[in-house]
């Protein structure tokens, strides 16, 4: 200090000149004195030395392992002093931090580098590096864009020695109060998890589990917004491609991401929690498929699994139940560990819920658990049978039912006949409730516990539904009777032969009388599978008298749009196609009554309609009857249509049935 008051500015740069030349000396321990040096008069006269030697680090492309360490000395010794400068000091470093197989030691030293220099940093300052940070992560160059992700862990070390520490757990403290340039930081930090460059995408999971740490719970709700914006961004980067990030195929890339996701749905509001849950079911089907999505898997199932037992609203209960069947699509064997909890829990959904979407969604979890997975299929089926013996409310014994039906359609093998036995006490009483939703999903259960349940040959289990359909005593018996014909001439074609079929229609006939009930539709139901399994082999006068009793449904105004109807009208098409030749004098009266529907009703019964029509002209001699082409659709869409409309079984089961 006393030399550069005599001898003038000359003296300090012919001084800092020959220091910064030893640092590129060959010897360690020569260049080691003049990071000592440097930082020596840079102790002294800051605000002097630092304009002289800063351009020395700020005009090289990227800085040396002893550039670093000069950096580094440098920045302590100017301190607040080197605020001015750091604008110029953090690309170089960035640059640095991005280089390509560079060494261990000579990237921890940019590192601390980096966190000398942003030591100068203040809350209002804070923007100098954020600023930084994203003009390097839109460079086009990849050494950029990793140093700008890298540098992030840099400052959130940085932050943390900043952030004052409590005392005690009750103490609260202050913030260190960056979070206006937070979002900018958090949006380009997720944009390196769709870099082109897997290096970049690497230090893009290490800025985010760096950000991730450094904010609390709450600060993550906050902005979720925000980083649910940006992976979705990223996801759709490419036009045309599927949805894909390809950090995510980086083990452990998603460990911080499911957090931000996670979080929300334990402390969020309302409306946040909505949007968390269907905000995790697209992070699962982002995750890419094999073992480096155990992990993630298996934490957000059991993380839901908690959440969806909570009390919750109802719609956001449907959207984390929604989440959670999509996890359990997606687990495959991961979830192994899980099944019996999942059951549970969409067991006990069905019974505790009173939203009708909430039921929907955990009807579909199961459906899929069912499917994709092997849950122990014992104690699900106690558990269904327990619900049922208590539960009164039409509301939750209609799904309840249904999962019944659905739980023997996927597993029947594994019921035993104890547990089908108890099941169908329980289910036996509802066929008479008087809600027609519930008496459906029971008939629909108690045909396939009939089926199930039943033992000896099928002319054994055709005798005892024979016996069940003719009993006077109970509408359920007759109606469970009809459930099981149908479950022998679909399930069992193979085992039947042509007579034994012309007895179950015989059978079932009687029933058609019973105009708009449930025994009348399921009779036209097995009427229906029977012409569709052995139409062109049986005999006409029984096809006929099939036929007039379909078209006696038909015409009949009370059955109109109901689901007998409906029956009724896809057994005369599967009549016209299977033997047309039983259509005579009375075909132009059946065109004219299904004529005068077309229109009428909703669009998918009025495609059943259409169709209809459209099979009998196909099928039949068209000099009989004409009919409206304008009033037909065409060929490919009612084809297409009716083959939905084939597979629900009534009105009422639409839904579950077209999910199935």
């Amino acid at each position: 200090d006393k030399l550069m008051m005599k001898l003038g500015s000359k003296c300090t740069e012919d001084t800092l000149g020959a220091l910064i030349k030893a640092l590129k000396s060959d010897d360690e321990e020569e260049g080691q004195r003049a990071v000592n040096g440097i930082a020596q008069v840079v102790m002294v006269r800051p605000k002097a030395v630092l304009p002289l030697v800063i351009p020395e680090f700020t005009r090289c492309k990227s800085l040396s392992s002893i550039q670093c360490d000069a950096v580094k000395e440098i920045a302590v010794a100017a301190d607040a002093y080197l605020l001015n400068h750091i604008t110029g000091m953090l690309p170089v470093i960035i640059t640095t931090l991005g280089l390509e197989n560079i060494e261990e030691a000579h990237l921890d030293k940019a590192k601390e580098a980096a966190m000398a220099c942003m030591q100068c940093l203040e809350e209002e300052t804070m923007y100098i590096p954020c600023n930084a940070i994203t003009a390097a992560i839109q460079d086009s160059s990849a050494v950029k864009r990793k140093g700008g992700a890298s540098i992030v862990a840099c400052m959130c070390t940085v932050i943390k020695e900043k952030t004052p520490k409590p005392k005690s757990e009750d103490e609260k403290v202050e913030e260190f109060d960056w979070y206006d340039q937070f979002p900018s930081v958090l949006q380009f930090v997720v944009r390196c998890y769709g870099d082109r460059a897997e290096s970049v995408q690497i230090a893009g999971i290490h800025a985010m589990n760096e950000l991730t740490s450094l904010i609390s719970k709450e600060r993550r709700c906050e902005f979720f917004d925000t980083l649910h914006s940006s992976v979705m961004s990223v996801s759709h980067s490419i036009i045309g491609a599927a949805a894909d990030i390809p950090a995510l195929h980086i083990k452990g890339a998603a460990d911080k991401l499911i957090d931000w996701y996670i979080d929300p749905l334990l402390m969020g509001t309302t409306e946040l929690r909505e949007k968390a849950a269907r905000s995790v079911a697209e992070l699962v089907e982002l995750i890419p498929a094999g073992d480096i999505a155990k992990p993630y898997i298996t934490k957000i199932c059991g993380r839901l699994i908690r959440v969806v037992g909570e009390k919750q609203p109802a719609k956001t209960k449907q959207e984390i139940t929604a989440a959670l069947s999509t996890v359990v699509q997606k687990g495959g064997t991961y979830l192994a560990t899980f099944t019996s909890q999942l059951h549970t829990t969409f067991v006990k959904g069905i019974t505790t819920d009173p939203d009708a979407g909430c039921h929907m969604e955990e009807i579909k979890g199961l459906c899929t658990l069912l499917t994709r997975h092997q849950p122990r299929v014992a104690g699900l089926v106690t558990e269904l049978t327990n619900a049922l013996k208590i539960q009164t409310q039409p509301m939750v014994l209609c799904p309840l039912l249904r999962a019944t039906a659905l739980t023997l359609t996927k597993k029947s093998k594994q019921v035993t006949a104890d547990h089908a036995g108890k099941l169908y006490a329980q289910t036996l009483p509802h066929v008479d409730s008087d809600v027609l939703k519930v008496r459906s999903a029971a008939c629909k259960a108690l045909g396939l516990l009939e089926h199930q349940a039943a033992s000896g040959d099928v002319g054994q289990r055709m005798e005892t539904a024979k016996g069940l359909i003719e009993s006077k005593d109970s509408q359920a018996d007759m109606v469970a009777g009809l459930a099981t014909m149908t479950g022998l001439l679909q399930s069992d074609q193979n085992k039947l032969n042509v007579a034994q079929v012309t007895q179950c229609m015989q059978a079932v006939l009687p029933a058609t009388a019973q105009r708009a009930s449930l025994a009348c539709m399921h009779a036209l139901r097995a009427l229906h599978k029977g012409i569709v399994g052995f139409g062109s082999q049986l005999d006409d006068a029984l096809l006929g008298k099939c036929l007039k009793a379909m078209a006696a449904v038909c015409s009949d105004n009370h059955c109109y749009g109901t689901p007998s109807e409906k029956k009724a009208l896809m057994g005369i098409a599967a009549l016209a196609a299977a033997k047309p030749s039983i259509f005579g004098r009375g075909t132009q009266e059946i065109v004219s009554c299904v004529l005068n529907k077309v229109g009428g009703g909703s669009p998918t019964y009025n495609r059943l309609v259409q169709k209809c029509l459209h099979t009998l002209q196909q099928n039949i001699d068209s000099a009989s009857f004409t009919l409206q082409q304008s009033n037909l659709l065409n060929k490919h869409a009612l084809d297409t249509s009716y083959d939905d409309i084939e597979g629900c079984e009534s009105e009422v089961e639409d839904q579950i049935a077209d999910y199935e």
